[in-house]
């Protein structure tokens, strides 16, 4: 097997294991949504992330464990329909060990830069519909599911 058929079937499996998981944490949300992801009003290619605490109490969490601070704190897979995925930059910031303090029900947002993420997206989109994967997993006492994932599709832009 060519290391290319190794990445596609390995794309397909992880695409197959965050729909997975999506799966299982969207049915086991009973209670308002603590994650919210989805594409930008303003611009096609960032996603508008919302995190909200659903702890009964005051939570201190680190700025650096929040979904759009750091390279490896939310997951992210892009694949076009035909199995191939794009590749992920490698480098995104770290923030210091800074704290915030969240309230019950209390929400912040950022917006993740799909393009920094996948240099190669705009190339992608260009040919066909992009199915973009994600999956986070929150920092503890946030009251949130273990895991949350979904699925965007970014759909093919014609020129």
């Amino acid at each position: 097997m060519t290391a290319s058929n190794r990445r596609r079937w390995l794309a397909k499996g992880l695409c197959l294991f965050l729909t997975f998981l999506t799966t299982i944490c969207v049915r086991s949300q009973e209670k308002p949504a603590g994650i919210q992801v989805r594409l930008s009003a303003s611009k096609s290619l960032e996603l508008r992330v919302t995190l909200r605490s659903l702890a009964s109490t005051r939570v201190t969490v680190y700025k650096s464990d929040l979904p759009w601070s750091g390279m490896h704190n939310m997951l992210f897979i892009a694949v076009r329909p035909n199995g191939e995925y794009l590749n992920r930059n490698p480098v995104r910031g770290d923030p210091s060990g800074v704290e915030i303090v969240l309230h019950p029900g209390e929400a912040v947002s950022s917006d993740i830069d799909l393009a920094q993420v996948f240099p190669e997206l705009d190339s992608g989109i260009s040919k066909s519909d992009v199915h973009l994967f994600w999956a986070y997993r929150p920092p503890e006492g946030l009251g949130l599911p273990k895991w949350t994932g979904g699925w965007i599709l970014l759909p093919q832009r014609k020129h």
